[in-house]
């Protein structure tokens, strides 16, 4: 007598290995553009947690308020009218304790604030780098119980690594828009230096001068 072996579904929104985080670690390391870094983590964080919605947030240090960064599945409204201070809704009571918290049903937690009315779970974590809070990774669920510990140990994970990720992208970033600055200030500086004629100094000076602060006028 045979028996056969049954094939075993793996959800993939359910189970995870170290492949998993390994190809994502690699697929991050990749690129050094802020941008397309937010947008890899949270389509990550969506796909390995079965999220139907989510975001990237980054905490504002100057005005404490939580900016939605990139997301996935809200209206634009609803991002742009998003502004959370620290403290406030999950999102912001992670961003202040530098605690992950998983909430199944949302409607039962007083910190939850409703900017969806179909979200039923929420699963929020923090990004920390050098024991700071720098922002918040959040998916949601329109299913009640949609997240689970496991969930919850993979986007744990993946914040960690990211918080770096994201630091070394903004510096590579700044680094290059201040590399941009000097060249022109050479080239400026050059034709200062090179011109008698006034009208074409004064007119580079101020072609210039509006490049670098991207003025209209």
């Amino acid at each position: 007598m045979t028996t056969m072996k049954k094939k075993r579904h793996i959800d993939r929104s359910k189970a995870f290995d170290s492949s998993d985080l390994l190809d994502i670690t690699n697929i991050l390391s990749s690129s050094l553009e802020p941008q397309k870094v937010l947008n890899l983590i949270i389509e990550r964080a969506i796909r390995n947690t079965g999220a139907t919605s989510g975001s990237l947030i980054l905490i504002d240090k100057c005005t404490s308020i939580l900016n939605i960064e990139v997301a996935r599945g809200f209206a634009d409204k609803i991002i742009e009218e998003t502004k959370l201070k620290i403290g406030e809704g999950i999102t912001g009571w992670v961003a202040k304790s530098g605690k992950p918290l998983l909430v199944n049903e949302v409607s039962k937690d007083k910190r939850y604030i409703n900017i969806n009315a179909r979200i039923k779970s929420e699963l929020a974590v923090p990004l920390i780098l050098e024991d700071e809070v720098i922002g918040v990774i959040n998916v949601d669920s329109e299913k009640i119980n949609a997240f689970s510990a496991e969930h919850l140990n993979f986007l744990n994970t993946l914040a960690t690594f990211s918080a770096q990720v994201i630091y070394n992208a903004q510096l590579y970033d700044t680094i290059k828009t201040y590399s941009k600055e000097l060249t022109t200030l050479l080239h400026v500086g050059q034709i200062i230096s090179s011109s008698l004629d006034p009208e074409e100094v004064l007119g580079l000076i101020v072609e210039k001068a509006s490049q670098l602060m991207k003025a209209k006028l």
